[in-house]
């Protein structure tokens, strides 16, 4: 039966009379004697749990971010916690955990000794620390590196509306010292202002994620507000399939029975040594708003747009950031380094769509401690298709990606044959690359086989250095390439055994406004093939010659427009716009 918490109506440093269970007036053999509520509460906690149903413990009731709380209490003046982290607070907080209650930690540094298994489905629950900052109310966790194989906090699967607000989790600086939270409710779930502190472990010495939030209720919505984690290090020790070594520790893993959505806003995920965000299995969501990656190793997002009825997955004005310049504590194992460099990762295990990304900055500055080692570049975008990954296209609008390193650019693999769609989107995306090569070679958009009907649209590439390709497509059908500036050093486009259409096409902007190309006085209308740098009428990469020429006058003074292909297998629709009288060539 859930315990019962009343509004006492003395002062919370007031006294109350401590009356054993048999009614009697005993405490220490003396009848009368006065107990500061304090110690009361303190040696009920020790002795027989925190019974708050007849203490008459806490305030009126109260509500927190559209949580309502039946009553309020003080971890210290009304539950006796040690905010000095000498005694364990673990009796008195379980024996508080209880629907209805909100738990307020004074500033403070709290010891927890014993993992937190609460698996009860208590709803209306919270814990809130009273501190200007998130760090001011510290947990500390002394046995948790004893286990060296993770530890839990707090644990809660089922219910609704559970609150943890405005505190910090102590990992220390050791290389063992994993502590994760799993707050795993129907709906209404919410971690605001919560910092995880320390350096964070290989996948070996944790749970395999510090958070955890699957929504199991396809209506219900956890939220991630403010969160923040690895700004003091961690390991990063690579994909084990690629390196033989054991990786970072995910931040943020989603399991397959999430169905709902998984919400986050203004979080800081740093130097992740595995995924920050990974969402792979599951029809549920994961929308990521106003957020920040740095230096985030196998991706700021890991993620698919899952298979909800009315809503997908987002990256929505976000910044990915690679810049080891930045780099933060590594730890002592020399095999722990930046290894893959990954932005947003595409990837499902149910064939589904990858996430919408729209008006998110991507950038690449500095991978010198990445350069010293063995490397696995996957880039700022990467459809993969390893393993049993079978994920489907991505769409990407109104977004910017800048890159200064060998990282590649847009890496999209041959779709696989549980994909469930084939159209990849960029509309309105400026690429700039300041560099002559990549890890996948010199282009800055790479787009394998099976990937028909994509599109890129209202968009800019930039690259002013070496011989850099600007987009190939490899073995697809129905692909568009309109109303774009492509100014590259190499060619702009190829379409390799690809049937497609590319045109009005511009080559020497520096991307700067690309809403809107059509109107630009350096167009080319509607040409798919009379411009050297745009390849759509070659046949394949081992180099069938081809290309347009104007030739001169003829007897009758018309001029002749000629395209010419040599053993080409690929068929590519052309599109012109001619001001004036156009006839057919009947002597060709």
């Amino acid at each position: 039966m859930a315990r019962k918490l009343v509004r006492e109506d003395v002062d919370s440093d007031g006294s109350i009379e401590g009356d054993e269970s048999d009614g009697t007036n005993s405490g220490d053999g003396g009848v009368g004697r006065l107990m500061n509520r304090r110690d009361y509460v303190k040696l009920s906690a020790v002795t027989t749990g925190v019974v708050l149903a007849s203490s008459g413990v806490g305030s009126a009731a109260t509500e927190r971010h559209g949580i309502g709380f039946d009553r309020v209490v003080n971890a210290v003046d009304d539950l006796g916690m040690d905010p000095n982290g000498n005694d364990p607070i673990d009796d008195a907080l379980s024996s508080a955990y209880e629907s209805g209650t909100l738990v307020e930690f004074p500033e403070g540094t709290y010891r927890v000794e014993t993992e937190l298994l609460w698996r009860d489905d208590e709803s209306n629950f919270g814990m809130r620390g009273l501190g200007e900052s998130h760090t001011d109310v510290e947990f500390t966790f002394p046995n948790a590196d004893e286990s060296g194989t993770g530890w839990w906090f707090f644990k809660q699967t089922g219910g609704t509306n559970v609150l943890l607000e405005n505190f910090s989790i102590q990992q220390t600086m050791d290389s063992t010292t994993s502590v994760s939270v799993s707050l795993q409710t129907d709906d209404g779930g919410k971690l605001i202002d919560v910092e995880w502190l320390g350096f964070v472990p290989s996948n070996a010495h944790s749970y395999g994620q510090l958070l955890r939030m699957d929504v199991e209720a396809r209506d219900g919505v956890n939220l991630a507000r403010r969160v923040t984690i690895g700004r003091d290090g961690g390991h990063m020790g690579g994909h084990a399939a690629d390196t033989d070594d054991q990786p970072g520790t995910t931040y943020v893993l989603v399991y397959d029975a999430h169905v709902g959505e998984m919400r986050f806003e203004d979080v800081w995920f740093e130097q992740c040594g595995h995924n920050s965000i990974r969402s792979i299995r599951g029809d549920g969501v994961v929308r990521i708003f106003d957020s920040t990656f740095l230096n985030c190793d196998m991706g700021g997002a890991r993620v698919h747009n899952g298979n909800h009825p009315t809503k997908g997955s987002v990256i929505d004005n976000c910044e990915i950031v690679h810049d080891q310049s930045r780099l933060k504590e590594l730890g002592s194992d020399p095999t722990s380094y930046p290894h893959h460099c990954a932005g947003v990762f595409v990837d499902s295990y149910e064939g589904y769509d990858g996430p919408t990304v729209r008006n998110c900055d991507i950038e690449y500055y500095d991978l010198s401690e990445t350069m010293k080692h063995e490397y696995y570049l996957w880039g700022a975008i990467r459809v993969t298709k390893t393993g049993i990954s079978e994920p489907g296209p991505i769409t990407v609008t109104d977004t910017r990606i800048h890159n200064e390193t060998i990282a590649p650019n847009v890496w999209i693999q041959d779709r696989q044959p549980g994909a469930i769609n084939s159209e990849n989107v960029f509309d309105n995306v400026q690429f700039t690359f300041d560099n002559d090569t990549t890890s996948q070679g010199p282009r800055m958009m790479y787009v394998g086989s099976g990937w028909d009907g994509s599109r890129i649209t209202n968009s800019c590439f930039h690259a002013p250095s070496g011989d850099v390709d600007g987009i190939e497509f490899v073995g697809c059908d129905d692909v568009v390439i309109e109303d774009s500036n492509i100014n590259v050093t190499g060619e702009a486009v190829q379409l390799t055994n690809t049937d497609g259409k590319v045109r009005n096409i511009t080559y020497d902007g520096t991307c700067g406004d690309t809403s809107d190309t059509s109107g630009d006085s350096g167009s080319e209308d509607d040409s798919t093939a009379g411009e050297d740098d745009s390849t759509a009428g070659e046949d394949d990469a081992t180099g069938g010659e081809g290309g347009a020429t104007d030739s001169s006058d003829t007897s009758d003074g018309w001029h002749s427009f000629v395209i010419d292909g040599v053993d080409s297998s690929t068929w590519t629709d052309y599109e012109f716009i001619v001001d004036g009288e156009a006839r057919e060539n009947t002597e060709l």
